[in-house]
């Protein structure tokens, strides 16, 4: 399982909030996830509203729940988005890395709006969620 674990990438296929589901499914195994804060899809202005501070308490609470370690040039507004409340959750999937092109190819192919590849899943202390800019 390892090994797979190490080789594996998450797709997210709609957005946020992306923190706390991922803590949630890791904490108990030796893996942690590197997650690319620039890859996670949003809709056109999301950012600006987030920085006006238009995001509602569940947000911020998650936000502050959260165990994840933010690299320095990842804003506030990024930060609360990835912890927004407002979702159902979203849908992560995490695939062997040799499956991932077919997957997108066929994520597209039956016009799922959003599909992108935000991190990893590698050894690492149990649970540790990784934000940066990129992978």
């Amino acid at each position: 399982m390892r090994s797979a674990a190490a080789t594996a990438l998450c797709v997210i296929l709609t957005i946020q909030p992306v923190i706390r589901k991922r803590a949630e499914r890791v904490v108990r195994i030796p893996l942690r996830v590197p997650l690319a804060c620039d890859a996670v899809p949003r809709f056109d202005g999301v950012l600006e509203l987030a920085a006006e501070g238009c995001v509602p308490g569940g947000t911020q609470r998650n936000l502050a729940a959260s165990r994840a370690s933010f690299a320095a040039d990842i804003a506030p507004a990024e930060r609360l988005l990835l912890a927004d409340a407002q979702t159902s959750g979203g849908l992560l999937l995490c695939v062997p890395a040799a499956a991932r092109d077919l997957l997108l190819a066929e994520l597209a192919r039956h016009d799922t709006p959003a599909a992108a590849v935000i991190g990893r899943v590698v050894p690492g202390a149990p649970g540790t969620i990784d934000v940066r800019r990129h992978l």
